[in-house]
């Protein structure tokens, strides 16, 4: 297997876990407002629901996000992570296609 480094992964995953940041709080914001606690009508409290179920669903997509890459030569989506033992490392992804290993280039914490 080969190591290389990924050209994109971590300025695309960098770009999406802000959009997707950005996306989760101002659901919840618009949830909050719109959440006064003075027996909101069913179109108040439908719209509260759909707020924080896209809140949700925006944070589930920004954390799934870092478990996975696409292979930078063949395109295929890449959720195999090869193990590393050091503390401080990136994530590797390999693609069994390419024979190649993908290093993230995004730093994991302790």
């Amino acid at each position: 297997m080969h190591f290389r480094p990924h050209p994109t992964h971590a300025r695309s995953t960098r770009r999406l876990a802000l959009a997707l940041l950005l996306a989760t709080l101002l659901s919840f914001a618009v949830a909050f407002f719109l959440s006064d606690g003075t027996g909101s009508s069913p179109r108040d409290l439908a719209l509260v629901s759909a707020a924080l179920v896209l809140g949700t669903l925006c944070l589930a997509a920004f954390i799934l996000r870092g478990y996975l890459c696409r292979c930078a030569t063949c395109g295929r989506w890449l959720a195999k992570q090869e193990k590393v033992d050091t503390d401080l490392s990136t994530r590797r992804f390999v693609c069994e296609h390419c024979q190649i290993v993908w290093d993230s280039q995004v730093r994991l914490g302790t």
